[in-house]
């Protein structure tokens, strides 16, 4: 069983709006989701993805597929699939296992593939915020659910891009 926990939405018109204006044209979420999947379960869209999906283990884990390769993929672990892979997670026998996802795009999203589809640990240091990480994606939900006015949705933007920030360039 899959469970979307906490769920967020960017609506496609303020995304077409979001591609053209000169502050969020490089890096913008289009949605973010804290999904719970019960042990021993595959998990996948099924589709090639439209977007980036960033991908963060806060609990359990399991083995991640991106086009043929197998990867285990755990607790604070990470991995960013690139948009047109098509993903799938089998969890392991932790109950539930704990994801944090964004999907997003952008000009900038496009220069950072490079990075992309690696899982990578999370270890602790002074440029790795892990400790705030969570507290960015609550911050993120929290401002979502205040509607997508414009001063609001730049923030939610530059929230983002810092949440990113945390986990690309963290070293």
């Amino acid at each position: 069983m899959i469970i979307k926990k906490r769920f967020s939405k960017i609506p496609d018109y303020l995304i077409e709006e979001q591609k053209t204006d000169p502050l969020t044209k490089d890096l913008y979420l289009r949605e973010l989701a804290e999904i719970l999947v019960r042990h021993d379960t595959l998990w996948s869209e099924q589709i090639k993805l439209e977007d980036h999906l960033l991908i963060y283990c806060t609990k359990g884990g399991g083995i991640l597929q991106i086009s043929n390769d197998l990867v285990p993929f755990g607790q604070n672990q990470y991995c960013i699939i690139p948009q047109g892979f098509i993903f799938k997670i089998q969890t392991g026998p932790t109950d539930p296992s704990i994801f944090l996802t964004c999907k997003f795009n952008g000009e900038k999203s496009r220069i950072m593939e490079k990075d992309f589809t690696v899982v990578r640990d999370l270890i602790p240091s002074v440029n790795n915020m892990v400790a705030n990480r969570v507290m960015l994606f609550d911050e993120l939900f929290n401002n979502l659910t205040r509607g997508f006015f414009n001063a609001n949705y730049l923030y939610i933007n530059l929230c983002f891009g810092h949440l990113l920030a945390t986990f690309i360039y963290a070293s």
